[in-house]
């Protein structure tokens, strides 16, 4: 939607400054501070030295009050963390797909990533029970979890680490030969030998189709390596995992074909390579389990400004998830890396927030059984950086008109307040609104989406409960809900960057 020529552009809005705790919240702490200095002045401290910040006449001369020595302050003692311990896949260890070929194995054996090249993954981030793993492999598969490079070239590149995790290597040994099985198109000739009159022709032409689509040919020079024709992939066994390795682009990837010779020739010693490794790494034990940090470069703070790159899956928890959508989410997490080269992207657009700004984005969902039908519920968080408050208040606006404007500038957030397409929400942020764009598309195709600033950070809530029954009316997250998410977003804002007040 384009801004309404008829609305004059309001007065610029000023959110709060980066790296204070929102107004509401600076309020609250000075109730306190108040109420504790009142406090303090009916137990015989004077008000005027606390608000100094300086000695009373009892501590100056070094008393209680009561004509004896000043009591000395009882030492500190940080507190000891405990140690979560490996993460655990039933009573297996996790394999995080990302840890098992890592970016600088993939820039050795294959290729740099570009400039704006990035880092897909699924994973998981907590351990997960016996019956959680039941639940997950109980129709035959493991628990899926994948780590995608992108190398941002003009094909579209990528390659891609899938890794099946089963309960046992047993398990995983037989899926494994069951593709090996397909791939030597016995299935297809028994059927075909047996059906002497030809009743089954289409039960043997859908194994055949089977067979090219699903079998492996064993990889030469390489002990348990498959090579998938019909998915142009490689599949390996290692432990009680598969680890499925792509390399492909943007046109061969949904190719119905196998692998040219050449492109053939070329993948294959690289393949063997990477699956020498993961087989190295699985059977002398993962120590790294955790996720590819958001700064793959190793930068940790906005080129230019000392602001905190910031995680957007360290935003999504499991308790933002659950005020958005009322339902615990499933384990995983689906994340986003910032682009390779941030500081040279802050570089070239120096003078415009937006192009200047990146970002992180995190997704999560829960499949909810309703008996006949279910819906799958989702959130997406994304989180854009800036360096100040004022500049992620233009981000903000900046973001609306590119999604609802064409990315006509100049479009403010109070316009669409004016039409009815956006209700600002009196939160912990430093400022939140809902867009919903029910005035524009109607009941039936009505969505809603919450868009957010906190110090330096521009944040986009997209929460969805999914169809139930057929209807979109009931994809619609309410705007408590969103309240109650951004509130705890603030909170974990301010906690990951050491901004909030004491």
């Amino acid at each position: 939607m384009s801004p309404q020529p008829s609305l004059a552009p309001p007065p610029e809005h000023e959110p709060g400054a980066s790296g204070r705790p929102p107004a509401t919240r600076r309020a609250r702490h000075l109730v306190v501070g108040l109420a504790l200095v009142a406090l303090l002045a009916g137990g015989g401290v004077t008000a005027a030295a606390v608000l100094a910040g300086g000695d009373s006449p009892d501590e100056a001369a070094g008393s209680t009050g009561e004509g004896g020595p000043a009591e000395q302050p009882a030492e500190e003692t940080a507190p000891v963390e405990e140690d979560p311990g490996p993460i655990l896949v039933g009573d297996r260890p996790y394999l995080s797909p990302c840890r098992l070929v890592t970016l600088a194995d993939v820039e050795r054996v294959l290729r740099p990533l570009g400039d704006r090249g990035r880092v897909e993954q699924t994973y998981v981030a907590e351990p997960m029970t016996r019956g959680e793993l039941r639940a997950e492999t109980r129709y035959g598969g493991g628990v899926e979890v994948e780590c995608r490079y992108d190398f941002a070239d003009s094909d579209g590149s990528s390659f891609s680490v899938e890794v099946e995790q089963f309960p046992s290597t047993k398990a995983a040994r037989e899926r494994w030969e069951a593709v090996e099985y397909l791939g030597t198109g016995q299935q297809s000739d028994e059927i075909a030998r047996e059906d002497l009159d030809g009743a089954f022709d289409w039960v043997a032409e859908a194994a055949a189709e089977n067979e090219r689509d699903l079998g492996g040919q064993p990889v030469e020079g390489a002990d348990d390596l498959l090579y998938v024709p019909g998915q142009q992939r490689y599949l390996l066994t290692a432990g009680h995992a598969l680890v499925w390795l792509q390399l492909s682009d943007v046109i061969s990837v949904f190719a119905d074909e196998p692998l040219s010779p050449a492109e053939y020739a070329a993948q294959t010693p690289r393949m063997r390579r990477l699956a020498a490794l993961v087989r190295d790494r699985v059977r002398a034990g993962l120590d790294d389990q955790a996720p590819v940090p958001v700064t793959i470069s190793g930068q940790r703070t906005l080129g230019g400004a000392d602001v905190d790159l910031i995680d957007a899956c360290a935003l999504l928890g499991d308790d933002v998830f659950e005020a958005l959508l009322r339902v615990e989410p499933e384990p995983y997490f689906e994340s986003t890396s910032l682009a390779r080269e941030t500081r040279k992207k802050y570089r070239q657009n120096v003078g415009d927030p937006y192009a200047a700004s990146p970002s992180s984005t995190c997704r999560r969902k829960r499949y909810v059984d309703k008996g006949d039908s279910g819906s799958t519920r989702s959130a997406e968080l994304t989180v854009r950086y800036a360096a100040n408050g004022l500049e992620a208040f233009d981000l903000l606006e900046d973001d609306l008109a590119e999604r609802f404007a064409q990315g006509e500038r100049g479009l403010r957030a109070s316009q669409l307040e004016g039409v009815g397409l956006l209700r600002k929400l009196d939160s912990d942020a430093d400022a939140a609104y809902v867009f919903d764009a029910l005035a524009e598309v109607g009941k039936d195709d009505r969505y809603t989406e919450a868009f957010v600033t906190v110090g330096p950070y521009e944040i986009t809530i997209d929460a969805d409960r999914g169809l139930v029954a057929g209807t979109l009316r009931e994809r619609v997250v309410a705007d408590e809900q969103y309240l109650a998410a951004v509130d705890l977003i603030a909170e974990h804002v301010h906690e990951l960057t050491g901004s909030q007040d004491g």
